[in-house]
């Protein structure tokens, strides 16, 4: 598949601005990527699989979630972590895994095993799993227990952990506000920057 065909030069140029990442930038729409990913025969793609650009990681974590197999798409997603390198390429993923929605039961001790691991996306992978699909009350205090082990500095680990606590904050806003106090001082004030935006609290 030759992505360039589907290449918008001004789209791309403002995703530069944006993303820092070693794969190539193309320059195509998320929505684009997205109605390929629909047209595209799962077997065939992954048999011939080449991951030389943005783009292609994006279009493989769009398909990859058609394995019909649980065990061996679980597989696939561990192995698909290892190339995300920017917080767009893991957000992005997030999105595609709605399955988690059909049984949050039984994943969730797998997406916390994922704020245990010290690599800066593995960790955030886990945090945006988390504000996606487990924001209910009852997952509230396992999530934090687990937050509070987070040793991880690095900006894209501590603005996604923010980010968590402000949609947890949406419906337990007093209890967030006392947790953040013993936070770092740089993830309380980036919580504090995302409650004052949000539009919900």
């Amino acid at each position: 598949m030759n992505l360039k065909e589907y290449q918008d030069i001004k789209y791309r140029a403002f995703q530069q601005k944006l993303i820092v990442s070693h794969y190539p930038l193309v320059g195509v729409r998320i929505p684009i990527l997205r109605k390929l990913a629909k047209s595209i025969n799962y077997e065939e793609y992954v048999n011939n699989l080449k991951l030389n650009y943005y783009e292609d990681i994006l279009l493989y974590g769009m398909i990859l979630v058609k394995e019909k197999d649980e065990s061996k798409r679980l597989e696939l997603i561990e192995d698909y972590i290892k190339y995300i390198d920017c917080w767009s390429i893991c957000d992005t993923f997030c999105s595609n895994l709605s399955f988690v929605k059909q049984d949050k039961d039984k994943y969730f001790a797998w997406i916390l095993s994922y704020l245990k691991d010290n690599r800066v996306f593995y960790i955030r992978f886990g945090i945006v799993m988390l504000l996606k699909y487990y924001t209910e009350d009852k997952y509230l205090n396992e999530i934090l227990k687990n937050i509070k082990n987070i040793t991880n500095e690095d900006y894209y680990c501590k603005m996604a952990i923010a980010w968590l606590l402000c949609e947890l904050a949406v419906t337990n806003k007093e209890v967030i506000d006392e947790f953040t106090k013993d936070m770092s001082l740089d993830v309380y004030k980036m919580y504090q920057r995302k409650v004052k935006d949000s539009f919900r609290i």
